[in-house]
């Protein structure tokens, strides 16, 4: 890959559960180099999401010693903080399905919930930062009332809640009475609006019966589990790259996995009739390019979008994945699928300044006094971050490029026939 710094290279390398030994030998080539940036590489592990699992390796190989100090225990910390957390993350699962098996309530395990057991084994070394739930749609609010029941209460304000009923891919987030612990259920795994929603009745025929923390649960075939992955990283790189190379991660995890009993017809059949093509293709060619996930020519061929360019792809992977800097479009500009002038206007003053039910839910309590303070507060926030842009006009461009490019491949995914 071009353009990839000698520390992003280095976290490609830890950015996997079994290192070869080319593995070992070229990480210790930089790991050796004096020029290597140990206060980037921590700062973009923890970004990455990875630092567990980088803490793991280099104690596994016996390179601790051979980092400095400050280095060491932070992503320690990183370690212990994965472990703690999700060592009490899983009693709470045990908990949830316990409620929703006594009631019957069917329950598919979402991402961290099901990866953390079923392909990491290992609690320290993969940040998990709440559990999400599948139901059927129409069992979602008996799921989320018997959650209540275990001490657990809705976040942010009525309004929030409400808006998030109607717009999300799940009910209003439930956190535990210590604040720690935050389940969400889903009914879907895109919002209501977005292009990309299709039947998951295909996913929950195909579901998996297995164990997890004891009780018994659902997870995703492998094929639904890819999709659904990859898909997930794709809209979250419209706003951040926060977590992309641990997003990666997982998916070429899953696809080792599961290299010899993955049916890639059926996810062929499911993310082209489902119009997910440009989304799961985007985050399947990223898992094999960068970190060898075994993905076959074939699939990849037959996912490619019609309309598709390699540069603005290597530019969105430049600056939505690697690239750990604030992204200002996405900040300033709601997703919109027709970049004209005056609805990009309308739109950055919307996130200019946004909602009570916005700021309540993401700055402060709709009916605390400093609901109004908390405005000035975002605007100062976001100009911090377009001072940055106005500085370097070509970097403002770049990003309205990278974020054109991204709404094509989605719509162009769900306007195929």
């Amino acid at each position: 890959m071009e353009g990839v710094s000698m520390e992003q290279r280095l976290l490609l390398l830890f950015a996997r559960l079994d290192l070869t030994e080319f593995h070992v030998s070229r990480i210790l080539e930089l790991v050796r180099d004096q020029a290597l940036d140990w206060p980037k590489f921590v700062h973009n592990a923890h970004w990455h999401r990875l630092g567990g699992l980088t803490y793991h390796h280099l104690r596994s190989i016996g390179l601790l010693s051979e980092i400095p100090a400050t280095a060491q225990r932070q992503l320690k910390s990183a370690y212990v903080e994965n472990t703690v957390k999700n060592v009490y993350l899983r009693s709470q699962l045990g908990k949830v399905l316990r409620e929703l098996n006594g009631d019957g309530i069917p329950v598919i395990a979402l991402k961290g919930a099901a990866l953390l057991e079923q392909i990491y084994g290992n609690v320290s070394i993969r940040t998990m930062s709440d559990l999400d739930l599948l139901v059927p749609e129409e069992l979602a609010d008996r799921a989320q009332a018997l959650v209540e029941t275990l001490g657990y209460t809705p976040s942010g304000s009525e309004e929030a809640q409400r808006r998030t009923r109607e717009e999300h891919r799940h009910l209003p987030s439930l956190v535990d009475a210590d604040g720690i612990a935050a389940v969400e259920i889903h009914s879907h795994i895109v919002t209501r609006s977005s292009p990309l929603r299709f039947s998951l009745s295909g996913f929950w025929a195909r579901a998996k019966r297995t164990t997890l923390v004891d009780e018994e649960v659902l997870t995703l075939a492998p094929e639904d589990m890819l999709v659904h992955l990859a898909i997930h990283f794709f809209l979250d790189r419209r706003f951040r790259s926060y977590a992309a190379l641990g997003q990666i991660c997982d998916m070429a995890e899953v696809t080792r996995a599961y290299e010899h009993e993955l049916d890639w017809d059926i996810l062929l059949r499911q993310s082209l009739g489902s119009k997910v093509r440009g989304p799961v293709y985007c985050g399947l060619s990223l898992a094999r390019e960068m970190l060898d996930a075994p993905i076959p020519d074939n699939v990849l061929s037959a996912l490619r979008p019609l309309e598709y360019s390699q540069e603005s792809a290597r530019r969105f992977t430049r600056r939505r994945v690697l690239d750990t800097r604030p992204v200002l479009v996405s900040d300033l500009i709601a997703p919109v699928a027709t970049y004209s002038l005056p609805t990009l206007l309308k739109n950055m003053v919307t996130r200019l300044f946004p909602s009570r039910a916005y700021m309540s839910e993401n700055y402060y309590d709709a009916g605390s006094r400093g609901m109004y303070s908390s405005y000035f507060y975002r605007f100062k926030e976001l100009m911090a971050v377009l001072v940055l842009y106005v500085k370097n006009p070509v970097e403002l461009w770049q990003q309205f490029q990278i974020d054109r490019w991204i709404h094509s491949m989605q719509n162009e995914s769900s306007s195929e026939s």
